[in-house]
Parts: C-alpha cells; sequence; structure tokens
C-alpha cells in the first residue's frame, strides 16, 4: 500500500519500497491528440497506457472553450489544423520515442498532431500549464473554482474516477 496526499495529508510510513526510474535527459515527442468528447479523451488514454507514456495531461471542453478566446489560442492552434475549432477535449501525451503505434481508429479521435519541433512543444506545454488559469477568464457571473489537482490515478481507471467524481460534483 502507499500513502499519497499534500496539504494537510498525515500519516506514518514505517516501511517502503520504491522502484526509481532514471529521469530522461531530453524530451520525448509530444502529441496533441484531439478528441469530440471528455469521455473519448479518457477512455483512449486508457488505450494508451502500455506504451508507458512519461505524461499524460487532459484539457477538457471548459477550458478549450475559454482558450479558443484567449490571444495565446494562435500559438496552438494552427497545429491543430482543422479539429482546433470543434476539439472538445485534448490529450497532451509525451513518449519516450518516436517508435510508437498509437491506436487512430479510434471512436472520438479527431486527430493527433506530433509536435515538430522543440518550438512547438514549448509552445504546447506554455498552452497547458496556462489552462486552469484561463477559467478565471471565463464569460458570465460565474467562476469555476479549482480544488482538486493532480490526482494519482492509474489510467486504466480514469475513466471511471471521472464518472464518479463528476456524479459527486452533479450531487453538490
Amino acid at each position: 500500500r502507499i500513502i499519497c496526499g499534500a496539504e494537510g495529508t498525515l500519516g506514518i510510513v514505517t516501511q517502503a519500497t520504491l522502484r526509481c526510474e532514471n529521469i530522461p535527459s531530453l524530451p520525448g515527442p509530444l502529441l496533441l491528440c484531439c478528441f469530440d468528447s471528455i469521455d473519448a479523451a479518457l477512455t483512449y488514454g486508457k488505450s494508451i497506457a502500455a506504451l508507458r507514456p512519461r505524461a499524460v495531461e487532459v484539457v477538457d471542453e471548459l477550458v478549450l472553450e475559454v482558450a479558443r478566446t484567449d490571444a495565446g489560442w494562435r500559438t496552438i492552434a494552427p497545429m491543430l489544423g482543422s479539429v482546433a475549432g470543434s476539439a472538445a477535449a485534448m490529450l497532451f501525451v509525451e513518449l519516450d520515442s518516436d517508435e510508437h503505434d498509437l491506436p487512430r481508429d479510434t471512436p472520438g479521435l479527431l486527430g493527433i498532431h506530433q509536435c515538430a519541433s522543440d518550438k512547438e512543444c514549448e509552445l504546447a506545454w506554455h498552452f497547458r500549464r496556462r489552462a486552469v488559469g484561463l477559467l478565471s477568464a471565463a464569460p458570465g457571473d460565474r467562476r469555476p473554482v479549482p480544488f482538486v489537482e493532480d490526482c494519482g490515478v492509474p489510467p486504466e481507471n480514469l475513466p471511471e474516477f471521472i464518472a464518479h467524481f463528476r456524479e459527486l460534483l452533479d450531487k453538490h
């Protein structure tokens, strides 16, 4: 068993066995995967878990809607091509090498763009880092409040986790 938490979590660990892996010195290829729904994106994330991606980050429809009105959108939209205006969710997937066989015949997958240069990768990651902050620019009187970040959920459990989490939020 593992104990994980932050910001007030208290626990005592008396013994631990760790499996350490080297941190890669260079970034791997970054793929921007666009989907017609958040559910399709999460299911896809589950299907690529076997590729052992270095990072998988999700951007949902609410963030994309606000992002499309932000000046920073001009830096990422050209990378997404014709699906930039219709994507309802994105996955940022960083892999170890160019040797990958991503599934492409997946329901809801609109397109995949592999960043072609370090500059493209930098622009894409900059957009992703700004994503939650963009929510404060959402139109209207209501403001989303980010209160759950960086959950530790195995990718194969993510679709079910998000569905259950949404149910809890809808109840309250």
